[in-house]
């Protein structure tokens, strides 16, 4: 019998948005502090987009969200360190373990997806520079439906892309706001937890809760 269908988010869930900083250390002793901002940028931009129903591609709402960190800040680059900075955003670290975790997944008969806000492009560079491309059944953007998460048409989508309907798929994330969506949307929810991460008293509480993503092959119902 087949396993169950998880999609697994990237940013914040397979990668790490703290990794942001990276491309930015050698321009500026205020790295980190930017890099939170660039990636809280991102979201709001990201949702703003959605409710407009006015689309622009992740790349463009990277590369704006890192213009208005360092605007806030009150600091800029050149033409060239900005592409650096973007080049190296475009693919972030993973959470130490991941590879251990789908491997694990698989062994146990999970059938998984990537389930991202990112294009197309740059999920395959993302997958294929991290050597974990072949762990994925399917790769599922939400660009494909020209909206970002949590508009309900990407988790319709995704239910379409993998031929289920919502409530056999699992969502694994770490962005409280995905889980939510997740969750409105019919899907059955595995969230990451942290002190930080709010529970949204309009969504359904999702099903399993984990510390850790090395949790998750053992907790995971196989149905």
């Amino acid at each position: 019998m087949p396993g169950p269908k998880v999609a697994f988010d990237v940013f914040g869930t397979l990668a790490d948005p703290a990794s942001h900083a990276n491309g930015l250390r050698p321009y500026t002793h205020q790295a980190e502090t930017i890099a939170a901002s660039w990636r809280r940028y991102q979201l709001e931009i990201s949702w703003l987009l959605a409710a407009a129903r006015h689309h622009q591609p992740w790349p463009v709402v990277t590369a704006q969200a890192l213009d208005m960190a360092l605007s806030a800040a009150g600091t800029g680059l050149s033409e060239q360190q900005r592409a650096v900075a973007l080049d190296r955003v475009a693919v972030p670290e993973l959470f130490e373990g991941v590879e251990a975790v789908l491997d694990r997944m698989l062994r146990r008969g999970a059938r998984p997806a990537v389930f991202s806000n990112g294009d197309p492009p740059g999920l395959d560079r993302i997958l294929t520079e991290h050597g974990i491309a072949d762990r994925f059944e399917w790769t599922v953007s939400c660009a494909e439906v020209e909206t970002f998460k949590p508009a309900p048409e990407t988790y319709r989508h995704l239910a379409a892309r993998l031929d289920s309907e919502p409530g056999e798929i699992w969502l694994v994330s770490g962005n409280p706001f995905d889980c939510a969506g997740a969750a409105l949307a019919g899907l059955r929810v595995a969230q990451l937890a942290s002190p930080a991460v709010p529970d949204y008293p309009f969504a359904p509480e999702p099903e399993l809760v984990l510390d850790t993503l090395e949790e998750l092959p053992e907790r995971l119902p196989a149905e």
